[in-house]
């Protein structure tokens, strides 16, 4: 597997959609993302399997799709790694053939050294907005933001805009 920072600038001031699993995503065509640059996360491969790339940090959501679609193991994939909660050996177990075209992010564990009660104190946000920072910057992936339809990102250099359909909007920015 290749590092996630190999990707960075690659796709510079390109539109990317970044698609999280929801049951509204059958509102959208099978051929939606079809020509655009794309991220699945997770369960979206099942409705948009041609997407540029397929994002991972969890095995049994990996193990579940290489199943049920073995293809799988060509597309361009990249995973949080090790997965949440696994073993590196786990990890590279489920993986297999796929680490030939993939990429991989060094996952964080979140909340900050497993305590639950660290998101009710500074630590968890503090540990969050690093994480967020991180990944814009394109050092790291492990971030998901909570829809209920597509997300589309917006990629500038210095700049990322994040526009979901339910209207939330977002800016952030970093020293690139």
């Amino acid at each position: 597997m290749k590092p996630i920072t190999d990707l960075h600038n690659k796709h510079k001031d390109k539109e990317i959609w970044l698609v999280g699993s929801d049951a509204s995503l059958e509102d959208y065509p099978d051929d939606f993302l079809d020509g655009k640059l794309s991220i699945t996360l997770h369960l979206a491969y099942m409705k948009f399997p041609n997407a540029t790339y397929h994002y991972f940090n969890e095995r049994d959501r990996f193990v579940f799709l290489k199943e049920k679609y073995p293809e799988i193991v060509n597309k361009t994939n990249i995973f949080g790694y090790p997965f949440y909660n696994r073993s590196k050996e786990v990890a590279d177990e489920a993986i297999g053939k796929a680490r030939d075209k993939s990429y991989y992010l060094d996952l964080k564990p979140y909340p900050p050294n497993g305590n639950p009660q660290a998101i009710f104190n500074d630590s968890g946000p503090n540990a969050m907005r690093a994480m967020v920072s991180d990944a814009l910057k394109g050092q790291r992936m492990d971030y998901e933001v909570s829809t209920r339809a597509l997300q589309k990102e917006r990629c500038k250099t210095g700049r990322v805009e994040f526009v979901e359909s339910s209207g939330w909007h977002g800016t952030h920015s970093y020293d690139a």
